[in-house]
């Protein structure tokens, strides 16, 4: 992760700046908890988050508990909020990436229709290192038809 794990003053910061940008309208971040459906408590995240207004683009994001991967709950997850953003947010596209070592990221990606756009070499330095990354999407049009539904 590009993030984490934070200090009890950075989790703060993030919960007073999500309060403000969940009072935006139009809003450029939605970020979701993700509960566990027989404990209540919270596992993971996934959100939607602006990159590009006037073309319609948001990038995809998420995160789940190690315990709990493998599961299908991240695929079930973004593949809702991928739907809503289509169907109700008008988007054009979502895009996600993730390092290419992770490949249990890309398959959720994969599962969820996107396709394998690219791939930057050395493009982001994390925790002192470089890496390489994948870049994947979907469009609406691809989403919305018959055939991938």
């Amino acid at each position: 992760m590009t993030w984490g794990p934070n200090t009890p003053d950075e989790t703060r910061a993030f919960l007073a700046r999500s309060s403000v940008q969940q009072a935006a309208w139009p809003r450029l971040d939605f970020g979701f908890a993700i509960e566990h459906a027989t404990t209540s408590r919270v596992i993971g995240s996934v959100g939607l988050h602006l990159r590009d207004g006037p073309n319609r683009t948001v990038e995809l994001g998420y995160c789940l508990h190690r315990e709990l991967w493998r599961q299908g709950l991240i695929t079930e997850a973004a593949s809702a909020l991928v739907d809503v953003g289509f169907r109700t947010l008008n988007l054009h596209r979502v895009a996600a990436s993730c390092d290419v070592r992770n490949t249990a990221s890309f398959a959720v990606m994969e599962r969820l229709g996107m396709r394998r756009e690219g791939c930057f070499r050395r493009d982001r330095q994390i925790k002192g290192d470089w890496r390489d990354t994948y870049l994947y999407a979907v469009l609406a049009e691809d989403w919305l038809s018959p055939q991938q539904r």
